[in-house]
C-alpha cells in the first residue's frame, strides 16, 4: 500500500510536511524607514554627535561629508528644528538634538526587535495546515508526523478531519481542507499526488 499526499497547497509548505513525514516512516542591505523617522538619518545624527564632527562621521561611514551633512539637514527639516549647533571645540547637540538622542537608543532597540521578530517567520513555516485522513492513519501514522512537524516548524498549525479517500479528495477540491493523506486511487482535479510511504498488507491466517 502506497500512502500519498493529495493536496493544492503550495510546494514550500507541502515540501516541509512532505519531509518531515519521510523522516518519520522511511527506516534589501536593509534600509529602514519608518513613517515618522528615517533611521538611517537618525544613526547618522548619532554618529556625528559621537564624533563631534561631519568630517569624522563620514570617514566611518565611508561617506564624504556633503553627504552626511545631507542627511543631518532632511533630519532637522523633517523635524522642522535644529539638532546640531558649532563650538569652538567642534559640533554638538542642540537641546532639541539633545532630546531626540535620548529616544534614539530605544527607537533603535525597537526596530532590532522588530527585524527579528519578523526574520523568524522569512526562515520559518507558519500558519494553519487542514489534513484529511482515514481513522487508521489516524491512530497509527499520524501521532509521530505531527510530533515532527511540532519539533521542526512550531510556527505551524495542523488540523485534523478523519474521512475515506473520496470525501478527502472532494473536500480538498472544495477547498475544505488543504491536504489529505490517504491511498490510491486518489485522483482529482489538479491535485498534487506525492508518495509519502510504501506499506504491505499482510494476511494472517
Amino acid at each position: 500500500m502506497i500512502v500519498h499526499f493529495v493536496t493544492l497547497l503550495s510546494q514550500h509548505t507541502l515540501h516541509a510536511i512532505v519531509e518531515a513525514g519521510r523522516s518519520i516512516y522511511d527506516p534589501y542591505k536593509r534600509n529602514f524607514v519608518m513613517t515618522t523617522l528615517n533611521l538611517g538619518n537618525l544613526a547618522t545624527f548619532r554618529l556625528v554627535v559621537q564624533r563631534g564632527s561631519f568630517s569624522a562621521a563620514a570617514d566611518l561611514l565611508g561617506l564624504s561629508q556633503p553627504a552626511v551633512s545631507l542627511q543631518v539637514r532632511q533630519l532637522e527639516q523633517f523635524l522642522q528644528t535644529r539638532l546640531l549647533e558649532r563650538t569652538g571645540r567642534g559640533i554638538k547637540a542642540t537641546a532639541a538634538g539633545i532630546a531626540l538622542l535620548a529616544h534614539s537608543d530605544r527607537i533603535e532597540q525597537a526596530v532590532s526587535a522588530a527585524v527579528q521578530s519578523v526574520s523568524e517567520f522569512n526562515r520559518e513555516i507558519s500558519g494553519s495546515v487542514t489534513l484529511g485522513t482515514g481513522a487508521t492513519a489516524c491512530i497509527h501514522l499520524l501521532p509521530s508526523l505531527l510530533q515532527k512537524l511540532h519539533q521542526d516548524h512550531p510556527l505551524l498549525t495542523v488540523k485534523v478531519t478523519v474521512g475515506n479517500t473520496l470525501e478527502v479528495v472532494r473536500a480538498i477540491e472544495e477547498n475544505r481542507l488543504d491536504l489529505g493523506l490517504c491511498t490510491l486511487p486518489a485522483n482529482g482535479r489538479s491535485l498534487a499526488v506525492t508518495p509519502v510511504l510504501d506499506e504491505e498488507f499482510v494476511c494472517i491466517f
